[in-house]
């Protein structure tokens, strides 16, 4: 369908990156798509790690069944996942530098166990200070969430 109205009806070639997530109360995380790498916060090591998205893009072919990979990670209580667009890791700085997804994971990490909204809010603080004065040609959009273990609460720390 996507490709359809993009391909056909938009008379387009463009295409989109797409992860879909599936958390379930025991920890399992399931995502499919292709997008940035997923950066889980691992509580017990207090480490970051970038999580691959393997897939396809939307909107490429008609057809994408052989492509499309379901991936899994174990979550553990503490665990905070962060999904963020790539006008947050490719803000340039003056010097044409981008901000990158290891500045990210430093961010997280220097705050990890702080609430989910004050998590978003430090990572768009720490890329808009990275790029002050340079107009940013992209969105910069975060989610995050703490996966709180798998009694009756789930996951409660989201924004």
């Amino acid at each position: 369908v996507i490709y359809d109205n993009v391909q056909r009806r938009l008379q387009s070639d463009r295409h989109a990156t797409l992860s879909l997530l599936r958390i379930r109360r025991d920890g399992r995380l399931t995502m499919a798509g292709a997008h940035l790498d997923v950066i889980i916060w691992r509580a017990h090591s207090k480490r970051c790690e970038f999580v691959p998205t393997p897939g396809t893009w939307i909107s490429v072919t008609d057809d994408i069944a052989r492509a499309t990979v379901d991936h899994e990670q174990r979550l553990h209580p503490g665990d905070v996942v962060v999904l963020h667009t790539d006008g947050l890791s490719e803000a340039m700085s003056k010097s044409g530098e981008q901000f990158g997804q290891e500045r990210l994971a430093e961010s997280l990490a220097g705050a990890a166990e702080a609430s989910a909204l004050a998590l978003c809010d430090r990572l768009l603080a720490a890329a808009t200070r990275w790029s002050e004065g340079v107009a940013q040609a992209d969105d910069m959009t975060v989610l995050v969430f703490r996966y709180l273990g798998p009694d009756d609460k789930g996951i409660v720390d989201q924004t």
